[in-house]
């Protein structure tokens, strides 16, 4: 069993040294092109373009056919006699059918607006994509730092067995020439199987990680595969780079580009047109036959008043650029807030894992000297466990104090939009 345990601490570190470490960036990178959302940014673009050949459309020729049959009650008559000319009788059934081409010369620089707030909404859509993958990021720092704590945790055993394997030989050589009781040697054996069970659930916990973290990223991890330790936070600056604030300004953009194409409503807009059609009557109102028809001109269209329509849509859209500087506002508070907390969770850290070396050694001391002792019969093998006992729970403690210093660091380069 002792070899067994052995094989298992020397061959991940023998294949460890013989693959490239893997980096908590690169495992963000990977988990960043791996996941679903992220095409939402290829497909946000594709649709601005679309949105944006549309409101291009507005200077292109419009082309439509149309047709109509009508019966009117009265038409056009001369009362007044006319010797030698009959003028026939305009009948009140009439038919058309035409077709009419215009031109926009001029919208009020309308279609320009739109454009804008269409390139401008997928810009938007693109970085919401970023804003939503924040979620997939934290998840990745979670199971990146649970695996450095179950590897911790792991060795922790391996060193623990390593050190009852080797007094329950020396004892079992007492117990054989009946210097040592029999309950002892049980004891001792029970207490391997119990390091023994604490390695196998680290070892669990490990590789459900592992299997989590390569969903995530998209590239096979196991326990062979070296991570290499966050680094520790030296920039404390105040520089924000998170995908939040790029979101908020190109929405105050939008709501810009909208107020303006409020106040275009109330620019002259001027087209060209003309039609062409068949029809009785066509232009000549005293024809009865059949006939083509053409006629072509400039159209202009002035909304002179409009009832305070565009100003109260201007007074919306500047109360919702209002809320998102609200939003802002709230946003760089909580970061505040959370950039705050995580700088004293890594002070307070810093110092406890200082002070559980401290009390490592201390214990190290402890368990080395109880062991000498064991072997001259000074003390009981219960001593001694309850030594090698308080030895592993400070070995826990150090290990949980080091992974949450290295998601505590992590985090914060999180919280600030680094990572």
């Amino acid at each position: 069993m002792k070899h067994i345990w052995l094989i298992l601490l020397i061959c991940p570190l023998w294949l460890s040294a013989q693959t490239v470490p893997v980096t908590l960036e690169e495992c963000l990178g990977k988990a960043m092109e791996v996941w679903p959302g992220s095409k939402g940014t290829s497909l946000a673009a594709e649709s601005g373009e679309i949105r944006q050949r549309s409101a291009q459309n507005t200077w292109y020729p419009r082309l439509s056919l149309g047709g109509q049959a009508s019966w009117q009650s009265d038409v056009t008559e001369v009362s007044l006699p006319l010797p030698g000319i009959m003028l026939p009788e305009i009948p009140h059934d009439q038919y058309k059918v035409f077709m009419d081409i215009s031109q926009v010369l001029y919208d009020g620089r309308l279609s320009s607006a739109r454009a804008k707030t269409e390139r401008l909404n997928a810009g938007a859509d693109s970085v919401q994509v970023m804003v939503d993958g924040r979620k997939v990021k934290e998840m990745v720092i979670d199971l990146y730092t649970g695996v450095l704590y179950y590897r911790q945790l792991e060795q922790l055993s391996l060193t623990l067995l390593e050190r009852l394997n080797k007094r329950l030989v020396v004892l079992q050589s007492s117990a054989d020439n009946g210097v040592m009781a029999a309950t002892d040697i049980l004891l001792f054996r029970a207490e391997v199987k119990k390091a023994e069970q604490a390695l196998n659930d680290a070892v669990i916990a490990e590789t459900s990680m592992l299997a989590s973290l390569s969903i995530l990223t998209g590239t096979e991890l196991n326990r062979q595969t070296p991570f290499e330790k966050p680094p520790a936070v030296f920039n404390l600056s105040d520089e924000l780079s998170r995908p939040e604030f790029s979101l908020f300004m190109l929405q105050k953009d939008i709501l810009n580009t909208s107020q303006s194409a409020a106040s275009g409503s109330l620019r002259p807009q001027l087209s060209a047109f003309a039609q062409g059609g068949y029809g009785r009557p066509a232009l000549n109102m005293f024809s009865v036959d059949f006939d083509t028809y053409f006629m072509a001109g400039v159209r202009l269209n002035w909304t002179l008043y409009d009832w305070g329509q565009s100003a109260r849509e201007k007074q919306v859209l500047e109360l919702k650029k209002r809320t998102i500087s609200l939003a802002e506002e709230n946003l760089k508070q909580t970061i505040a807030v959370q950039l705050s907390q995580q700088q004293m969770e890594m002070e307070r850290l810093k110092k406890q894992m200082v002070s559980d070396d401290e009390i490592i050694g201390l214990y190290e001391k402890v368990v080395e000297q109880s062991a000498v002792s064991l072997e001259q019969g000074i003390i009981t093998p219960v001593d001694y466990l309850d030594k090698e006992s308080l030895w592993r729970t400070a070995g826990i403690e150090k290990a949980r104090s080091e992974a949450r210093y290295f998601r505590a660091c992590s985090m914060y380069r999180f919280i600030k939009g680094e990572i």
